[in-house]
């Protein structure tokens, strides 16, 4: 008797064990996003976008830490406005890399285990930046090669293989080289130009 029950603890503890160690997934990430570009006198998220990559996580239930790599487009767009028409229009692309990485946690204490929430950093590499609308000669000559944003992100899991996310991101310094940030007597002082962000979208497990 002494034996089979031994064993059944053994089984039971090792299960539980299981349950609790670090776990690593990947899913492709789709996303469309709205942008703006503060300083550039485009007021509202006007600029579609998108983000194609990878995102995985690595950690427990609970607690883990998110990543994701992708492939994305962001600007800004102000149209042409027939009620001000000295208002010149412009179109800005803006096409870079991005590395995230991510502090996340479970909504489970409150009844939501399919539901995270995450905040962390974005770091950008830029490929390309482009006017399509106006004219801005040498505009990826002002744009610095590197970046980082701050990144929240929403992942609610909608099926086994698939969940919906969203994210806000903004940046942490101007984007362009010629910027006005500087530190002052009392703290940093803002100036340049800086991205604004917003997507949704969709991961999914193949």
């Amino acid at each position: 008797m002494k034996k089979p029950l031994l064993s059944l603890l053994c089984l039971a503890s090792g299960a539980l064990w299981g349950q609790s160690e670090p776990g690593f997934d990947w899913r492709l990430q789709l996303m469309g996003s709205m942008s703006q570009i503060d300083g550039d006198a485009a007021v509202g998220y006007s600029k579609p976008g998108f983000s194609l990559g990878f995102a995985g996580s690595y950690g427990l239930p609970i607690r883990r830490l998110d990543y994701q790599i992708s492939f994305s487009e962001l600007g800004s767009l102000r149209p042409f406005d027939a009620d001000n028409p000295g208002l010149t229009p412009f179109h800005i692309h803006v096409r870079q890399l991005e590395v995230g990485l991510y502090q996340s946690r479970s909504f489970a204490q409150w009844g939501y285990p399919q539901t995270r929430w995450a905040l962390g950093l974005t770091a950008t590499r830029l490929l390309r930046a482009w006017e399509s609308q106006g004219y801005m000669p040498r505009l990826q000559d002002d744009y610095r090669n590197m970046g980082a944003m701050g990144s929240l992100r929403l992942t609610h899991g909608l099926r086994e293989r698939l969940s919906l996310v969203a994210s806000a991101d903004y940046s942490l310094w101007s984007i362009v080289n010629n910027s006005a940030t500087r530190w002052v007597g009392w703290g940093l002082a803002r100036g340049g130009a800086y991205h604004n962000r917003i997507q949704v979208g969709l991961l999914l497990r193949p």
